[in-house]
């Protein structure tokens, strides 16, 4: 038997001492009582100092009126704080609260046809995804302000929290031992009253030990929050929730407000309560059924016409007039429409007779009524409130771009307004309730796996970007991406990546100017044997191809002893001429171009190129003002079509508008200036190279465009500048045939 029932002996029972006896008290007094005492906490409120402008400005602003306290004034500035909102006056009292949508209801709405689609969407789409506990973001950043990489950081944390991980997965794989639910079906019922209710409570039940021992769900339609009188939350050890059960209070509990593991209060009485709309005049959430429950009392009676147009007798058929010759009053057409409507009530719709003098106008087109757009546009507003698109409801758009079926636009939209927003608030919410009940360390938390899939893409292409434009080297850049070190010293080298390769930036400058020197200014150079004008350094080094290829033309030489035939070498000049100078004269050899750059800049290289970047805007402008593309080919689609036609013809098509006239005339105007700019610039770097002196040059200067002495431009032997006349300009401009 339990200690508080045995038996007292007989000896030691004492008699209890009479009941007081019972009186009635009138209940009018006792509410005069407490309207007529003033209250506890009343107390005169210091007020702040009004400017006397207020009041003495005409037409100012006013006086504002001293307040009157309502809450408790603070001792240390005579003044109350703030009600966070106007709650309804004894709040605590109401054991159902005061919501504008009951909890049946939503409850009810949840099981319509649609919404539930909806849900049961949502549901996979967060249930699917898998999960573990990981290493924060903020431990992993802790560590590498220490001068610790990513991945050694995330290593080190691995191994030291490998034995809490594994703990905690373990749990997490049954949260709900007590009613042997596993971590899919715990999430559902959870998803299903944040979904529904938008009111996630969580028991902690613990263990007399006080381990926890599970993670129940409880209705959150039975929890109550109370509130302070500032209209807060109270903290422990007030109770913060009631559970009401039956119409009255049955139980109540704290909040869980600790976030460092330590528990305030008796860890039993704790309740963890969740909102994932948190409002300030309210203590209740707000679910996505809350929200689509005007556009989905819209879609219901919509079915529910629809249900009825198949409901026999419902719907009217049509009228029947009567002519006058039956003189029947209300009542008896009424009695005869009844009868006539049962003897064929096994029709499905009804007639209706109309007294005489009345002419029915049925107007109204059936066609129009069962439209299905309007049915889609129903269903989509009731989606909309989930994030969920058509296609994940089984319906396709009726036209649109997308409308043949499902497309990673769609996806993405559905990642972004529904699973990745929902998936954020749940980590939030079991990480936090993890470290309160399951002692987690702070460096660990819990993750969805999966979700940063699309992120991630697009921080590889950042990371990518950064490298190659030597913003990062490439092991910041793994350093970012989580990924271990080269250990190579090139790759703590901040280096650009160009099209030639790659290109460090420490000392690029001094071997671009000790380029541009050996280039411009060595007097050994000579035109055929541009490899002898470098330093010996600065030479590439033989390779295996250049060797092998010599070695091949050797053996072609032997065999072709006269000039009659050219041999093409395949690898650089400078490498060849490195392993056989002799052959910088042999007008037997070719070499093939690697890129259209020189092999040895001359004296006035940079300044050609200058030339070059200056004057092509100005050529393709010249080309875009003379011809409107997207007008041209508008003409040739309507005179031509799309089919191909020959040169020839395309050729006269263009010449009949005056296009190739145009052109010329467009190019003509700038090239008359880049010709003897060029010429000039030809002229002065020769001078360069024979002098040592650098070339002064500016592209575009007007005084560069002078013409050399002795040039006649007009005459039919200039050839000097290419000024001369308008007929080899015009034949330099003709097109090809």
């Amino acid at each position: 038997m339990a200690w508080w029932r045995r038996r007292v002996p007989p000896d030691d029972v004492e008699k209890a001492a009479p009941p007081p006896q019972a009186h009635m008290v009138p209940l009018s007094e006792v509410v005069a009582a407490l309207t007529q005492r003033p209250p506890a906490e009343a107390a005169a409120v210091t007020p702040m100092p009004r400017p006397e402008g207020w009041f003495a400005a005409p037409f100012g602003p006013g006086t504002p009126l001293i307040p009157e306290a309502i809450n408790r004034p603070r001792t240390d500035t005579g003044r109350p704080e703030p009600r966070l909102w106007d709650y309804p006056v004894s709040w605590n009292l109401q054991p159902g609260g005061q919501r504008l949508v009951p909890w049946a209801i939503l409850r009810s709405a949840a099981d319509a046809p649609v919404i539930r689609q909806c849900i049961q969407v949502r549901k996979r789409g967060i249930i699917d995804l898998g999960w573990d506990i990981t290493i924060s973001q903020d431990a992993v950043e802790a560590a590498q302000a220490e001068g610790t990489s990513r991945a050694d950081a995330d290593s080190r944390l691995r191994d030291r929290f490998a034995g809490d991980v594994a703990r905690l997965v373990e749990f997490w794989k049954e949260p709900d031992r007590g009613n042997g639910l596993g971590f899919a079906a715990w999430l559902s019922a959870l998803l299903e009253e944040h979904l529904v209710l938008d009111a996630v409570a969580i028991y902690p039940r613990m263990t007399y030990g006080g381990e926890l021992f599970s993670y129940e769900l409880i209705d959150g339609s039975t929890i109550k929050p109370l509130l302070t009188e500032r209209g807060g939350r109270p903290l422990p050890p007030h109770p913060a929730y009631q559970q009401i059960v039956k119409g009255f209070p049955r139980g109540e509990f704290t909040a869980a407000v600790a976030d460092d593991g330590t528990v305030q209060g008796l860890a039993a009485d704790q309740l963890v309560y969740e909102r994932y709309n948190v409002r300030t005049w309210t203590p209740y959430g707000y679910s996505p059924v809350e929200q689509a429950l005007i556009d989905m009392d819209i879609y219901l009676k919509r079915l529910a016409w629809m249900r009825d147009e198949y409901t026999p007798g419902v719907q009217r058929e049509s009228f029947m007039v009567n002519s006058g010759t039956v003189h029947w009053s209300p009542d008896q057409l009424r009695e005869y429409e009844r009868a006539f409507n049962d003897d064929v009530s096994s029709n499905r719709a009804r007639w209706r007779f109309l007294p005489p003098g009345l002419q029915p106008d049925d107007s109204a087109d059936q066609g129009e009524r069962y439209k299905p757009d309007y049915d889609l546009h129903l269903i989509k507003l009731v989606a909309s409130h989930f994030g969920v698109p058509l296609p994940e409801l089984g319906f396709s758009e009726a036209k649109g771009l997308g409308s043949s079926g499902w497309s990673e636009g769609q996806e993405a939209v559905q990642h972004r307004q529904g699973v990745l927003p929902t998936a954020r608030w749940l980590e939030a919410l079991l990480t936090g309730i993890s470290r309160r009940f399951l002692g987690m360390p702070r460096e660990l938390e819990f993750r969805f796996l999966g979700l940063e899939d699309q992120d991630e893409e697009t921080a590889d292409k950042i990371v990518e970007a950064r490298v190659k434009s030597g913003r990062l080297t490439y092991n910041e850049g793994r350093d970012q991406l989580g990924l271990p070190r080269y250990a190579i010293p090139e790759a703590d080298r901040p280096a650009i990546v160009t099209s030639s390769g790659l290109v460090f930036l420490e000392g690029a400058l001094a071997t671009q100017e000790a380029q541009r020197a050996a280039g411009g200014h060595d007097q050994t150079a000579r035109p055929g044997a541009p490899g002898e004008d470098r330093p010996a350094q600065d030479r590439p080094p033989a390779s295996d191809a250049a060797k092998a290829e010599l070695a091949t033309f050797r053996r072609w030489a032997r065999k072709h002893v006269g000039a009659d035939r050219r041999f093409q070498f395949t690898t650089e000049r400078d490498v060849v001429l490195t392993l056989a100078p002799d052959l910088a004269d042999d007008n037997r050899v070719t070499w093939k171009a690697a890129s259209p750059a020189p092999k040895a800049r001359w004296a006035g290289w940079e300044h050609d190129q200058a030339l070059a970047r200056h004057y092509a805007p100005l050529i393709a402008d010249a080309l875009a003002d003379a011809v409107d593309a997207e007008r041209l080919a508008r003409a040739w689609l309507a005179a031509r079509g799309q089919k191909a036609a020959d040169p020839g013809d395309a050729r006269s098509w263009l010449d009949a508008r005056g296009i190739w006239s145009r052109i010329r005339d467009a190019l003509g105007r700038v090239l008359r200036r880049l010709w003897p700019e060029a010429w000039h610039l030809g002229i002065r770097a020769a001078q360069a190279a024979a002098t040592s002196a650098p070339v002064d040059w500016v592209p575009g200067r007007p005084a560069t465009t002078r013409r050399p002495r002795g040039c006649t431009p007009g005459t039919a032997d200039c050839r000097t500048c290419w000024t001369g006349t308008a007929s080899r300009r015009s034949a330099a401009l003709r097109p090809p045939g």
